[in-house]
């Protein structure tokens, strides 16, 4: 991993970013790392033609959520895809619990992504909407 910069959650807590780099030099992974350099959530993104999709956000352990932790991060990706000359973010909502649905589109709303229906080539079956952005 090459670790590239540091974000914060809303306590001032500081983490590490790192790319995960696949074959082709393009990174396929950021993820965020705790104290011991050990991976606490992750985007997961294709880029292709100036388009960015992302494939999964998550947090995955339980006491790093609801901390702004999960918006640092999307607002270092945002940042990182402009930085490569990304034009568009798109992405798949896919709640992962029926109850995240609506804070879940909130939550991209308020990132600055437009809300759309599902896209048709969604190959997400559990997915309800599509997110986008242009950058």
């Amino acid at each position: 991993m090459e670790y590239k910069g540091r974000i914060r959650d809303r306590a001032g807590r500081t983490y590490v970013v790192s790319l995960d780099n696949d074959e082709e030099d393009d990174p396929d992974q950021i993820d965020v790392l705790d104290s011991k350099e050990e991976s606490i959530g992750y985007v997961r993104f294709d880029i292709d033609k100036g388009e960015m999709s992302i494939c999964d956000i998550t947090i995955s352990e339980k006491e790093y959520r609801h901390c702004g932790l999960g918006t640092a991060l999307l607002r270092y990706v945002i940042k990182w895809a402009k930085g490569r000359g990304v034009k568009t973010i798109i992405g798949d909502v896919a709640p992962e619990m029926p109850g995240d649905k609506e804070w879940l589109l909130k939550w991209y709303s308020d990132n600055g992504f437009e809300i759309l229906p599902k896209r048709p080539e969604s190959k997400i079956s559990r997915a309800i909407a599509a997110i986008r952005m242009s950058l």
